[in-house]
Order: C-alpha cells, then structure tokens, then sequence
C-alpha cells in the first residue's frame, strides 16, 4: 500500500511537469509496432522489444479506452506511467519474497521492501513509459523462482525462471547474465536423473536459440543495440576484443549512488556469512547461501558484461537489477551479522545483555529503513511545496494551449522545448527551440508560419530574467507580438513563462483539417470585387500534421450563388506541383499553395462563391473535411462571397 501510495502521488505530482525527452520517441516507436508489427529503423529498431511491444500494448489500451485516434497526450502518457507505477508495486512484493529468502526471516523480508518502496530511483521511475519496472521485476522474479527451486525441486519452477530471465533480456539486453542461472540450478539440483534433464535443457537450448534467430534476423538487433554509449562494435577493435574499458568508472557508479551505498557493505558482510555457512552448518539458519551465491554470480558478471563497453557514468539506471538484488542481500547481512553477534552474547552467558543483543538486529533493521525513508521524504516534502502546493507554469502553460490552440501550429520556444517537456500533441504542434527569440524580427518569424513566440527563464544563460525581458518588451510589441499570457510570480512554481501571438500570415484565418494528417490554416485573396478578364490570385495556407502517401488534388472553384453553376475553376496538386501531398513531411511543414483564376469574358455580373476541397487522384473520391473536434462538416469548403462587375 506504500509503494502504492509513493508512485501513485509522485506520478501526479510530477504530471507533466517533468517528463522524460524519451517519451515522444517511445510514442512514435511503438505506434510503428501498432502499424507494421515492428519497428524500422527509424522508428526504434535494435531497442529491446520487450519496451517497445509493452508501449504498443498500452497504446492499445487507450485506444480502447478513448474510442479514437490515439496520441501522445495526457490520457496516453498517464496510461503508460500507471502501468509502469503497478509493476514498481510488484517489484516491492516480489523484493519482499527474496529478501525472506536470503535472509530467512520475515523482518528481512520486510525491510527489503520497505527499502525498495521508498527507493527514489524506482519510484521516479513511474512517471517514465519505459523499461525500468518490468525490467527489474522480471529479474527479482528470475531470483525468487530459482531460490524456490533448491526448496521444492520442482522443473516447472525452473522453466517459469528462465521465462522470466528472458522477459529481462527482452526489455534490457544486460540481463543476458541470467539465462546462464536455469541451466546452472538444473544441473546441480536435478544431477540425479542426468537422462531426464538433458531432454529439459535441449529444449531450454532451442528455445533460447529460437529467440536470438528471431532477434538477430527478423527484428535486427545489431542494426541499432541500445548499448551504454555506444553501438555493439566498441567492444573490439581489429577484430579483437579490446578488453574492460570501464571497471572504475563502472566501480564508482554503483559505490557512489545517492543514498545507496551503504547496501554494499551489507552485501559483503551476506557474502561472508554465506561462506561461513558453507563450513558450517549451524550458521545456515541465519543466511541462504546458495540464494546469496546465486545473486552474487548475477552480479559478478553483469558488471563485467558492462565493463567491456566504453565508459558510460551518467546513468544509475543501467544498474536498476543489482542495485536491486543487493537490497535483498544488505539486510540479510546486516541482521545475519547481528542475530551471530546476539548467539555469541548468550552462548557466553552475558545475561544482562542477552535480552538487548536480541533486539538489536530489530533495532538495526529500523534504522536502516528509517534513513532510507527520511531521505526520500525530504523529496516529498520539496515536491509538496514546488509542485503541489502552487500551480506549476509548465503544467499551466500545456492547459493555456489545449484551451486557446486546438488548431495547433507553430511555435518558437527559448532553449527548452517547454511544449514538448510533457507532450499535449505533437502531430499538431511544431516547436521550434531558439535561443533567444529576439534573434529575428517577428516578420521573420511570421513568413515562415510561426504564430506563437514563448519566452521562458529556463535558458541557459544565468541572469535571463523576467526583468530583462521586460526591458526589451518594446522590441517585440513595437514589431506586432501581443503578449497573451504570463506566468511568473510568488503564486506560481517552475520557469518564468511569457507567450506571445503573432497576427497569421493568412489574411484570412480558417482552421479545419482536411484528414487528420492536413490542417487548412486559411487564405489570402487579391481582391474581393472583379470584372471579366481579371485574375482572381488565391493564396491557400496549410500545414502537414502527419506524412501521407495520399496524393490528394486541390480544386478551387467560383460558382454562381443562386443557380450552383460552375462560372471557373481549376484542380492540380498543391503548389503548381512543386509540393505534392506525398512529399508533405508532418511535424507541422507549412505550406503555401497559389491558385490564380480568370474570370470569364462572358461572366455575367453578380455574386459568386469562392470554395475549395480535395479528393484523391488515385480514386477521385472527395476528402471529409474536419471541424476542430475532428468531426465531419462535408466536401467543400466555402471561403467567401466574390462579386463580378462590369
């Protein structure tokens, strides 16, 4: 209920404020999974299927859920957080298991768990659509399931835990250290019937070989490995291995991880009782030394498998599994050390402090959970008053959008991609990252589509601030930027935020789309009066959402409003052709599309109506135009009333 709780608040309170810059791409990439059943190799080709096809799933399920097109915006992004906040709830259980395991006693169990609820690594992981919960979850599952094996002796338990090692392969490739471990507890504890356990293994053995066929020539894993810095050639150079690259590097990570480090001399002092217990039985009621054996092998040679590769020191998140094993092994250790120490006490007859000396590993034990817990609530509290407690500008700025541009557009941001921190739409937003929005005249700004300019404090530069932006406010205001929002002050958390409009460049503003994948933006018209023989110059205004293969032809055409009689028109594709709808690339390209007409030399004085549409050229059937609720309003669309003279 803890862990439950911790994910649960932590995934509310750091919605959207502070995404992962993976997120978009997860998107993308398992949208291509949904699409093809793989993905390519623009679309995250190499990176471990497990995520991939668990993002699909879940992609899967907001569809259900929302009954329409999915994107990556809040209802998608809560969906693949939750799910990856309820197998963090599941890695709890499962670390409460292990640690009973190894170190035999409940207590131990139970501290193993409370360390992991309130680990802040693995709590923060929640808010992130990736791989790190079932990564580590599978592997404690690995662990729990081998050390059940010794126990009951059963195969079965051995088939289930080598399944769950290669679902941690599948979503992390380090753990191909675990698939050795099946084989190694089948050999030592079913050694007895050799005949019987070389059937298991073969089929274990083509199992195993029938996965790596699959990886390696149907979905190309050593076209793009996502390796720790670097692709899967680093480790050898001439054809030969160079060798381990990162053993300190590597070393100093995982003894120097915030608030972690302590759990390796709690894992030293398990290893040595563990030893202990080999020599002497009498001390194996306070350790499992074969569980102890068994993770210690993972670890050994998962940080060797690390080391081989280039030094890669930024991220704790490729040490997630043995960190994790290691906060079953510390307590272990911790109060296997104690409860030896408190058999000495009163094997020597102290009897005043044989009462103490057996609550001490209890008292040792809370300790240890304690400084875990003040630690992370030391991070709850500064969420509390930085997230929850005021209204968060980046949170408010996403709401400001989804309110006022349900058309979206285009859009220059300082230094941050602010938008797209949490994602709302990114077929419909474009954002353009600059470093200063005053690097260009708002006319620049404007003949390239851009209609929002969004100043923000978190540029790199140390003494960007609201007061200087104000200094310059003229140079914006004086080009026809309008500020429509600001977001600063003490009732406010996150960045100082300014947003600024920009008049459109069309003349005359119509927000529609025609398909999901073009937005019609609006037009321009030389005039709105015209004799026989003048020129009607139309400029039409799109943007591409989304890449289509349609090869879609624009007809614009002038009829007369009361008979409906074709007076001109003309149909061709997009720009003269020059930008065909096939070429069209999405992330809002904007495009600008000249159509010029005759009037007749015999076109009778009157009103006529000035409308467009598309249809497909392959099948001539019209494109449904679309509202900005993406609902259907017809074929055509009327731009405006036309009026031929004399």
């Amino acid at each position: 209920m803890v862990a439950a709780w911790l994910r649960l608040t932590h995934l509310w309170g750091d919605l959207p404020a502070n995404s992962d810059p993976d997120e978009p791409y997860y998107f993308l990439w398992a949208q291509a999974v949904r699409e093809t059943g793989y993905p390519n190799v623009e679309n995250g080709t190499g990176y471990p299927p497990g995520l991939l096809y668990l993002l699909a799933g879940e992609q899967l399920i907001v569809n259900i859920l929302q009954g329409q097109r999915v994107t990556a915006s809040v209802d998608y992004f809560v969906i693949a957080r939750a799910v990856n906040g309820l197998l963090g709830v599941v890695c709890v259980s499962l670390m409460a298991l292990l640690g009973k395991q190894v170190g035999k006693s409940r207590l131990v169990g139970a501290a193993s768990a409370i360390i992991t609820a309130g680990w802040p690594l693995l709590v923060n992981e929640s808010r992130r659509g990736g791989a790190s919960a079932p990564w580590v979850l599978f592997t404690l599952a690995t662990f729990v399931l081998l050390n059940r094996t010794h126990h009951r002796e059963n195969i079965l338990l051995l088939y289930a835990a080598l399944a769950t090692g290669v679902a941690s392969f599948l979503f992390k490739y380090q753990t191909i250290t675990l698939l050795p471990l099946p084989f190694a507890y089948a050999t030592i504890y079913f050694r007895s019937n050799l005949r019987r356990l070389a059937s298991h293994t073969a089929v274990w053995s083509i199992g195993l070989a029938l996965i790596f066929y699959w990886l390696v020539f149907d979905y190309r894993i050593l076209e793009v490995v996502n390796t720790p810095n670097s692709p899967t050639r680093t480790i050898a150079q001439d054809g030969r291995i160079i060798g381990f690259q990162s053993l300190d590097v590597n070393w100093a990570i995982i003894t120097k991880a915030p608030d972690q480090g302590w759990y390796l001399w709690g894992a030293l002092i398990a290893a040595i009782l563990a030893g202990v217990s080999v020599a002497y039985r009498a001390s194996r009621i306070w350790i499992d030394s074969r569980s102890v054996a068994c993770i210690l092998t993972f670890g050994t040679s998962y940080f060797l498998l690390m080391s081989l590769f280039a030094p890669y020191p930024r991220f704790v998140l490729y040490w997630l599994p043995v960190i994790a094993t290691f906060h079953a092994l510390a307590p272990a250790g911790l109060y296997g050390s104690l409860r030896l120490l408190g058999s000495a006490i009163a094997y020597f007859g102290i009897g005043r402090l044989t009462r103490i000396a057996q609550l001490i590993p209890l008292i040792v034990l809370v300790a240890t959970c304690a400084t875990v817990i003040v630690e992370q609530w030391k991070s709850w509290d500064w969420t509390y008053h930085h997230i929850w407690a005021k209204p968060y500008t980046v949170n408010l700025l996403n709401s400001w959008f989804s309110s006022n541009v349900p058309q979206g557009g285009r859009v220059v941001s300082e230094a941050n991609k602010i938008l797209l921190q949490y994602v709302y739409a990114p077929d419909i937003v474009h954002v353009n990252v600059v470093d200063s929005i005053f690097n260009e005249s708002v006319e620049d700004y404007r003949r390239r589509g851009y209609e929002y300019l969004i100043w923000n404090s978190m540029r790199s530069h140390s003494t960007d601030s609201i007061v200087e932006l104000d200094a310059r406010l003229d140079e914006l205001t004086n080009q026809g930027a309008r500020e429509a929002l600001r977001l600063n002050g003490a009732n406010y958390t996150g960045p100082a935020i300014v947003v600024f409009t920009i008049d459109p460049l069309p003349t005359n503003e119509i927000y529609v789309w025609f398909t999901p994948a073009i937005s019609f933006r609006g037009y321009d018209l030389n005039a709105d009066t015209f004799k026989p023989g003048d020129e009607l110059q139309l400029m039409l205004y799109w943007e591409s959402a989304e890449k289509t293969e349609a090869n879609y032809i624009v007809f614009a055409h002038v009829l007369d409003s009361k008979t409906g009689k074709l007076l001109v028109g003309k149909d061709g594709p997009p720009d003269y052709g020059n930008t065909p709808t096939p070429k069209w690339q999405g992330d809002m390209q904007f495009i600008r599309d000249q159509r010029i007409l005759t009037i007749p030399a015999d076109a009778a004085p009157g009103a006529y109506t000035l409308r467009i549409g598309m249809y497909e050229a392959a099948t001539q059937s019209r494109v449904q135009i679309l509202d900005l609720n993406y609902q259907p309003t017809g074929d055509v669309l009327v731009l405006q009333e036309i009026t031929v003279e004399k």
